[in-house]
């Protein structure tokens, strides 16, 4: 069965030979890397180049260079390469990431011999300044969604995990009959609205405790160092999944869990916004939190599992108490 593997970099010249290379020594049976670089103007370019002329056996390395930055995340370079994938299994590592080559070669044939739209699998963090490798931080969510048998509840299990799509393993035939691409636009962090319209539109998935993807945290040039005022994105994109939910008519199953990823949401982008965007954060966050019951915001407050003084800010919003919210920073 073939695979295809798309990686997406940019100005990652010190790591995407390790992310190519880690690919390769999969072995995964005809494999297609299609490397999408969105206007690197680094050395990363002709490291590409240069991995493309090699002998690389049963691995077909596909490269697409864009002629600049595009605006944004990886969006565009991400469904540019799952326009082009021919693969059967698809799956994403970032540039400056890169696999564990026999955990992800049997994350591959585990979906492959199943009927699972996709594969959630584990991962491990790297600290790039320290070099220290830690478990991902959600260990009480993977052991219950491990543990779970009922699919409803194991939606909802992951869509309070982490977003990032290059922990799932997908079939491609699941991607393109339910439509399923990146948001594009003038913002960061699209991999939420495709983690819900990945969770929400399948009709089953599998989970394996394999190791597959390494992620690298603190390197220079990541867009978590440097989002600024961008942050306020993620309000963006809570409008995009929340659209998709009432357009599917799937608001009301999902309503309570869209409400805990909004609070947290909330929280997340006033601890990492810069103080003069704040008046923002509170504007935003009441308009959109108002849509919501007082019921699904207890539920989703409890879920959330908050500080005192995370209560003390997002009780401000819901009342409309502008300095006392802005009194918590």
């Amino acid at each position: 069965m073939k695979t295809s593997v798309i990686i997406t970099c940019f100005n990652v010249e010190r790591h995407i030979a390790t992310a190519i290379s880690s690919v390769i020594d999969a072995g995964l049976e005809d494999c297609e890397i299609i490397v999408v670089d969105d206007g690197s103007t680094d050395m990363t370019r002709a490291i590409i180049t240069q991995i493309a002329r090699m002998n690389l056996h049963d691995t077909q390395l596909v490269p697409v260079f864009f002629s600049g930055n595009t605006k944004g995340g990886v969006g565009s370079a991400a469904n540019i390469g799952l326009d082009l994938a021919r693969g059967q299994i698809i799956l994403f590592v970032d540039g400056d990431d890169w696999v564990n080559p026999p955990d992800l070669r049997a994350a591959v044939q585990h979906l492959a011999s199943s009927t699972s739209d996709f594969l959630v699998t584990d991962a491990t963090e790297y600290n790039n300044q320290t070099g220290a490798r830690t478990k991902y931080p959600e260990g009480d969510l993977w052991q219950a969604l491990l543990n779970e048998t009922d699919t409803q509840t194991r939606k909802r299990l992951l869509l309070r995990m982490a977003p990032m799509p290059w922990r799932k393993i997908y079939r491609r035939d699941f991607l393109e009959r339910k439509r399923i691409r990146f948001p594009v636009g003038d913002f960061y962090f699209e991999d939420n609205p495709f983690h819900w319209q990945v969770t929400t539109r399948a009709k089953d998935f599998d989970v394996l405790p394999v190791e597959t993807h390494i992620h690298r945290l603190h390197r220079t040039g990541q867009t978590i160092a440097h989002a600024g005022g961008g942050f306020l994105k993620i309000f963006e994109h809570f409008d995009i999944i929340h659209a998709d939910l009432g357009a599917r008519d799937q608001l009301a199953p999902y309503r309570d869990e869209l409400a805990a990823w909004l609070v947290r949401h909330v929280i997340w982008c006033g601890d990492r916004i810069p103080p003069g965007w704040l008046n923002d954060v509170f504007d935003k966050a009441r308009d959109r939190l108002a849509l919501f019951s007082d019921d699904s915001l207890r539920a989703a407050m409890r879920q959330g599992d908050l500080s005192p003084r995370d209560m003390r800010r997002l009780t401000a919003i819901l009342l409309g108490r502008r300095l006392d919210y802005l009194r918590e920073f």
